[in-house]
């Protein structure tokens, strides 16, 4: 199991390295930290497309020294990778198909305007290339629902209304699962959105849950 954290330079990005870690921690992944700085044309000398672009070498070192940092948050080796493009979600989904992880971890921004986490361009980007799963990261603080407030025995339901099964076991990183089936899995915890009604609800629709679905 590959996790491929996307982090950028910001307060926002290392906000999410604490959830980043409990989940590799929790489902044994190897971890690999990525960033995207972005390529650009030498100034003063016109693009032509005949001549490989230059990256900007004080963002390389620049990003390779957060990602360095980056990965003290996580037990065991990390490995850290930048690559060139003109946008992160591009990067990202450029690079992903080239290594298929199998999550792409990207951090989920709250939207201030309704206090809610909020996905941006580069999350869209990563989530409609179907280049892997995606797992949404939020900061503390910001997660839709703390997992341990989710009580045993409760049912769980996908986002499109499917049945999951029943919760039967919690950690900070996952949620076991009964289904209907009688067969136990483990789901993120961060799939987690609220609970209503005597149900929990998930943020993730019935295909996307049996993506990220590990046998128990």
């Amino acid at each position: 199991m590959r996790l491929l954290v996307c982090l950028d330079q910001s307060e926002f990005s290392r906000s999410i390295l604490p959830a980043a870690s409990h989940l590799a921690s929790e489902i044994g992944a190897a971890v690999e930290l990525l960033s995207v700085v972005e390529e650009y044309a030498p100034q003063g000398e016109p693009w032509s497309g005949r001549e490989p672009r230059h990256p900007a070498r004080k963002a390389v070192d620049e990003a390779r020294e957060e990602l360095a940092l980056a990965a003290t948050s996580f037990v065991g080796p990390v490995e850290i990778t930048v690559v060139f493009d003109a946008s992160p979600g591009d990067g990202i989904v450029r690079y992903a198909r080239e290594t298929h992880p199998d999550i792409i971890a990207l951090g989920m921004h709250v939207d201030p305007a309704v206090g809610e986490p909020t996905p941006g361009d580069t999350v869209r980007e990563v989530a409609c290339a179907d280049v892997g799963p995606v797992l949404l990261l939020h900061p503390p603080g910001t997660a839709l629902l703390d997992p341990f407030s989710i009580p045993v025995g409760i049912r769980a339901f996908a986002s499109d209304g499917e049945v999951i099964g029943d919760v039967v076991e919690v950690t900070r990183a996952r949620l076991r699962i009964r289904r209907p089936t009688g067969v136990e899995s483990w789901i993120p915890a961060s799939m987690a959105s609220e609970i209503s009604g005597g149900r929990l609800a998930l943020n993730a629709d019935y295909s996307e849950v049996e993506r990220f679905a590990s046998t128990a």
